[in-house]
């Protein structure tokens, strides 16, 4: 009899709380085959992750569409190779207000669109430790002060955009940009091309300097936000190619065929871009 209640303990124990059952974790429903936790729940993460990849290539097209379609109205109804200084500054409010709607409503601002390069394959040294800390503390600080929310980001951003546009229009005259005439043009060409390549860099990226690093040596992966801004640069190039020839066309005016090449090379890259990150991803 003795024997047989400790067969009974045993038993009992094996079938209450020393089961896996009872310490809380789920049973294999086939014997000799461990059980398969969290496939519901990574489902619903890769599920969701398509949703939002999807909203973001819809928002990408809609963008580059929406921007065509401003530049198609402004050159066939407005009067941009006849009066281009008019025309650039009246336009200038209206892609403002294109950009940071586009940033506020179609982008995140931490969508993972972070660089992939060799952050971690560089060795720290002694020398230099403390002083970059202290910067990346203090941008990150900064960062969290200024940029409490995405209309406010999408705003901040569109402002370092207009100051870049010195740097830009600098640019331009390094390039070949007329040095004594010309000057109204050329720095209203520079305004357009640096809301249309750094503000959504800025919004997206914002003072991270290691990722700012990657996008001047070119080593950022390719996404819709830096395929626009590689685009914009690309387009306004090219647009500068039929500027020199005799054809003695009205719409070889400068800067009319750089700002043209701007605009459809940022709709291009956005989609390039975009459809590179979906299928990628």
């Amino acid at each position: 009899m003795p024997k047989s209640k400790t067969n009974g303990a045993v038993v009992s124990g094996s079938s209450g709380s020393g089961s896996p059952a009872g310490n809380g974790r789920q049973s294999s429903p086939v014997p000799g085959k461990p059980a398969v936790l969290g496939k519901s729940g990574s489902s619903g993460s890769s599920s969701s992750n398509g949703k939002s990849s999807a909203a973001s290539l819809a928002a990408s097209v809609t963008y580059a569409v929406t921007l065509l379609a401003y530049f198609w109205y402004t050159l066939t109804q407005g009067t941009l190779v006849t009066d281009p200084v008019r025309t650039l500054t009246e336009t200038t409010l209206a892609l403002v207000l294109i950009q940071i709607v586009y940033c506020a409503a179609g982008l995140d601002d931490q969508s993972g669109l972070h660089s992939t390069s060799t952050k971690s394959k560089q060795p720290k040294t002694d020398s230099g430790i403390s002083s970059r800390i202290s910067v990346s503390a203090l941008l990150s600080q900064l960062e969290s002060i200024i940029f409490t929310n995405k209309l406010q980001t999408a705003i901040l951003a569109t402002i370092l955009s207009l100051a870049m546009s010195v740097l830009v229009f600098g640019l331009l005259i390094l390039f070949g940009a007329p040095v004594t005439s010309h000057i109204p043009e050329t720095f209203l060409c520079a305004v357009h091309i640096s809301i249309l390549s750094v503000q959504p860099l800025v919004f997206v990226y914002k003072l991270d300097s290691k990722i700012w690093k990657d996008i001047v040596s070119v080593k950022l992966p390719l996404n819709g936000v830096y395929g626009a801004s590689v685009g914009t640069w690309l387009g306004a190039w090219l647009g500068a190619v039929p500027i020199p020839l005799d054809w003695d066309r009205p719409w070889q005016r400068w800067p009319v065929t750089i700002v043209a090449g701007a605009y459809f090379g940022t709709a291009l890259g956005t989609l390039i871009g975009a459809l590179y990150r979906q299928i990628r991803h």
